[in-house]
């Protein structure tokens, strides 16, 4: 077992995707009868009329039949951009918190994705 500040480690690899495609991904959380389904999209917003510099790059996420869809958006660095601090994503059924850290870099044809997901460890106390 491998845990960070009080969260195990769930889920963790670095994977390689082409442009315009996704990556599809299913997890198995500790005391969850079925596997996560999460799908990882990138995607460029378009620069707004008017407005200076570089889109700045964000993750939201939806969920669809039962699919956790993950957007990154303006994720254009070719050493890479993190989610430095752990992004709570979801709750398990016994209430520990799911968190994912990140680190998104575009290089030429293909995105390379870290991808890290990790649960709140209980207290045994």
């Amino acid at each position: 077992m491998i845990s960070v500040g009080g969260r195990e480690v769930i889920f963790s690899e670095t994977l390689l995707c082409p442009f315009g495609e996704e990556i599809d991904l299913k997890v198995s959380v500790p005391n969850e009868e079925e596997l996560w389904e999460l799908r990882i999209r990138f995607s460029d917003d378009e620069k707004e009329e008017g407005k200076e510099g570089t889109p700045k790059p964000y993750m939201n996420f939806t969920v669809e039949k039962d699919v956790w869809i993950f957007n990154f958006a303006n994720w254009n660095n070719s050493i890479g951009s993190t989610i430095s601090t752990p992004a709570e994503i979801a709750e398990s059924t016994g209430g520990q918190a799911i968190t994912m850290l990140t680190e998104i870099a575009k290089l030429p044809g293909l995105h390379r994705a870290k991808i890290q997901i990790m649960i709140k460890e209980r207290d045994n106390g």
